[in-house]
């Protein structure tokens, strides 16, 4: 019976210390994980910023070239009437 106690016992201060070690080793990976991630969130909001003030430039370069068509048909008229 005693053996089987100190079985016991033993088999206990081991699982301990196997734990103790794994929370050892993982304990910076998951500390790098946690940056890693935060990384990635500023990342990703960076990158909506980004996909925002293209989609506005797109919309302002559109703009511009209908308004640079609009005001080409005007002075081709201009140009018709001059030379009439």
């Amino acid at each position: 019976m005693e053996v089987v106690v100190q079985t016991i016992t033993i088999g206990g201060i081991l699982a301990g210390a196997v734990i103790w070690i794994c929370r050892a080793m993982f304990s910076p990976l998951k500390e790098t994980l946690d940056k890693v991630s935060r990384l990635l969130d500023r990342l990703n909001d960076r990158l909506d910023d980004e996909q925002a003030e293209r989609h506005r430039l797109e919309v302002r370069v559109q703009e511009i070239d209908d308004r640079s068509k609009s005001n080409t048909h005007r002075i081709d008229q201009l140009e018709g009437k001059v030379m009439q």
